[in-house]
């Protein structure tokens, strides 16, 4: 009997993995639902179609449990963690983690058993989508991997999805737009994230085994939604030609490759499990790639199932 639990169940992507998990209940038998906040708790939503209510963490809440994933910035969930028996596998499901705090899982692109004695991580989605772009190209041995990221309100969750809502009405309706969560106008924006990539970057590189590989990574808060915009640009070894990249990640199995006169957007990927590629140029000695990711699906709840089904057979 497999047992599972998840903290911050009402985070927006722990809502699409219950929801994938209610999809999949061959892979469980019980779940259970714990709250980061004091009016998380009491949440009615729904486990094996029957109600589920939201309760209050309590020191044995997680014995008996196989795999917890937590949702969250790191700082909330530090306390948490150190009451996990060594017996619960815990999958953190956060963009904060250091890269050598857990073992970065991306789905696809790691090979072999999965430990179970540290901490997994499903990462960053910049982290999964560039990794799901350069993993496909390994035979042509890249060499740089420089990327500018487009990240979307929803990784801040739905109080800031709602500011953006808010802003965008404001603007429109010639009134200042209002700024509690969000920095400043971020309706109509792009600014620049802020914080030090470092930490996405060595995710990057431990997940792909290429502690050699330049990487530069560059996030930009952009006034979207949902949805990742990634612009790579990556040098290679061997020189394949546009083709044999084109064909190359084509036939990855995630990735999907837009019509030749398509212009795609973040929008393209709502609620889509694929990669999407548009553009692919040579361009400086390289190749300029552009790649969309949903970052509640690919990039967040379907790695994270992916993490469940790599480790379903010895807890089962």
């Amino acid at each position: 009997m497999t047992v599972l639990a998840i903290v911050h169940p009402t985070d927006l992507v722990a809502t699409d993995l219950r929801e994938k998990l209610n999809e999949r209940l061959e892979l469980w038998q019980e779940m259970r639902l714990f709250a980061l906040d004091a009016d998380e708790v009491g949440t009615l939503t729904e486990v094996r179609g029957r109600p589920a209510l939201v309760t209050e963490l309590e020191e044995d809440s997680f014995v008996g449990v196989d795999v917890a994933f937590f949702c969250g910035d790191l700082k909330r969930l530090q306390p948490i963690l150190a009451t996990v028996p060594p017996t619960t596998t815990v999958v953190l499901i956060s963009a904060d983690i250091d890269a050598n705090a857990a073992w970065p899982v991306v789905i696809g692109v790691e090979e072999g058993k999965l430990p179970t004695d540290q901490p997994l991580l499903s990462p960053h989605a910049a982290v999964i989508g560039l990794a799901h772009l350069l993993h496909p190209l390994a035979r042509f041995r890249p060499k740089l991997a420089a990327a500018t990221v487009f990240q979307p309100v929803s990784v801040l969750g739905k109080d800031a999805l709602e500011e953006l809502f808010e802003q965008t009405r404001e603007v429109l309706t010639f009134q200042p737009p209002s700024s509690r969560l969000l920095p400043c106008q971020l309706a109509f924006n792009v600014l620049d994230a802020g914080d030090s990539s470092a930490n996405l970057e060595a995710q990057l590189a431990r997940v792909l085994g290429r502690e050699d590989l330049a990487i530069s990574i560059q996030v930009l808060r952009a006034g979207i939604f949902h949805g990742f915009g990634i612009s790579l640009y990556c040098q290679l070894e061997e020189d394949p030609g546009v083709d044999a990249v084109k064909a190359t990640l084509a036939a990855s199995g995630v990735i999907e490759m837009a019509a030749a006169d398509a212009l795609p957007g973040n929008i393209d990927v709502a609620a889509a499990e694929n990669i999407l590629v548009g553009r692919i140029e040579k361009a400086g000695g390289g190749y300029r790639i552009w790649a969309l990711i949903d970052n509640l699906t690919r990039g967040g709840a379907t790695n994270a199932l992916g993490i469940l089904e790599a480790l379903k057979a010895p807890i089962c």
